[in-house]
């Protein structure tokens, strides 16, 4: 469970630039620094996405990249509409820890082209969103009393 203060915010410096807004993040001397809302709406985020990765049949039908491709989209526009945030660089390194180029288009033809089936790229489609949150919101630094799938 987060760390909560006087003002039952996250204890710790969050350099999100923009990531996430509104009821989400509230300015300090040090920065912005994520509410106790905000942690648990993002982990609540990842905590769909990782189901939606363990359970795939149950969340698309067939389950092929362009029904994820459409379902993350809406899912994005979700998120931005309730203030999560994201960028395109914040798939970077997810992207280039796999090899792939950054594109204003999804992974889908770069992962054809490397011989994977329809499944497996679902599977990747998922793992890239996944670390794209996890890296945008700060969780792949490690910070310190948030774990992805705390649920407490």
């Amino acid at each position: 469970m987060p760390p909560s203060g006087a003002e039952d915010r996250i204890s710790f410096d969050l350099e999100i630039q923009g990531l996430i807004h509104g009821p989400w993040t509230s300015a300090t001397s040090r920065g912005l620094h994520m509410t106790a809302e905000g942690s648990v709406a993002l982990a609540q985020l990842i905590a769909i996405l990782e189901s939606a990765r363990g359970r795939k049949p149950m969340y698309f039908s067939p389950v092929e990249p362009k029904a994820v491709e459409y379902w993350l989209g809406g899912l994005r526009a979700g998120c931005s509409l309730a203030g999560l945030e994201w960028s395109p660089e914040h798939c970077r390194p997810a992207l280039e820890r796999r090899g792939l180029k950054p594109l204003a288009t999804w992974e889908t033809e770069q992962l054809t082209g490397r011989g994977l089936g329809p499944e497996a790229i679902v599977d990747e489609l998922l793992a890239i969103e996944v670390e794209m949150w996890q890296h945008a919101g700060g969780l792949d630094a490690g910070w310190p009393g948030l774990q992805v799938g705390d649920r407490s």
